[in-house]
């Protein structure tokens, strides 16, 4: 019995310590901005920290949706259900990635109201709009990629979605530093390249987590036609 209680801890450790990990990966993204621009001054870093505490709002619907993710295509793995799983996986992300696009059109479109409700003004509320609006057009490859990490939480891989973070995020990390300073030949855009460097991190992220779901996990594979809309 203790054999067998010490080998259920070992699983839950190696499922939970990759997903703890990519958090903090995650985390470090908005931090190593913060780094970053907090160079350029006052008004710059006040901006970003509370355009950051705004867009993350609009952020947690793909969390949710990835927790749903996850749960139908566990269910349906273990009922040994694989169309379902498959299916499930498809609309889970296709629905992630139209509220992506819904979320993050109307988070652009209320960015500016938003950073005067939270009492910003100036070069506070201009350099907090930049960082937002930038964000939030990101909102789909962001969506994709959460709710793609979701469907392999699934059938039990954290660590592959752990990887494809830690990928992207070293490389936003290296981007925006070339265009928030202009290193290596780039332009200096401040904060709008650090928001740049992180639009194109969520797109790799996308790219790697659908190729790995078009490739195949777990016996399953992603196809086309598994995303036309089920109503």
């Amino acid at each position: 019995m203790a054999s067998k209680e010490r080998g259920l801890r070992s699983s839950v450790l190696a499922i939970a310590w990759p997903a703890s990990v990519e958090f903090l990966i995650i985390t470090s993204i908005v931090f190593a901005d913060i780094i970053f621009l907090a160079r350029l001054g006052a008004e710059v870093i006040a901006g970003v920290g509370i355009a950051v505490t705004v867009y993350r709002v609009f952020y947690e619907v793909f969390h949710s949706v990835a927790v749903a993710s996850t749960t139908v295509v566990a269910q349906a793995v273990g009922a040994r259900n694989t169309d379902l799983a498959r299916r499930g996986a498809a609309q889970s992300v296709l629905l992630a990635a139209m509220l992506g696009v819904v979320s993050g059109g109307i988070g652009v479109l209320v960015a500016s109201y938003a950073m005067t409700v939270m009492g910003t003004e100036g070069l506070v509320k201009e350099h907090g709009v930049i960082y937002m609006r930038l964000h939030l057009l990101a909102s789909p490859l962001y969506a994709i990629a959460i709710a793609g990490g979701g469907v392999l939480k699934g059938v039990g891989d954290t660590r592959t979605p752990m990887v494809f973070t830690l990928i992207s995020s070293l490389f936003k990390i290296f981007l925006s530093w070339c265009l928030v300073f202009g290193r290596l030949g780039f332009p200096a855009l401040g904060v709008t390249g650090a928001a740049l460097g992180t639009m194109v991190a969520y797109g790799l992220n996308a790219l790697m987590i659908s190729a790995k779901l078009s490739a195949g996990f777990d016996g399953l594979s992603l196809k086309i036609g598994a995303f036309m809309p089920d109503w």
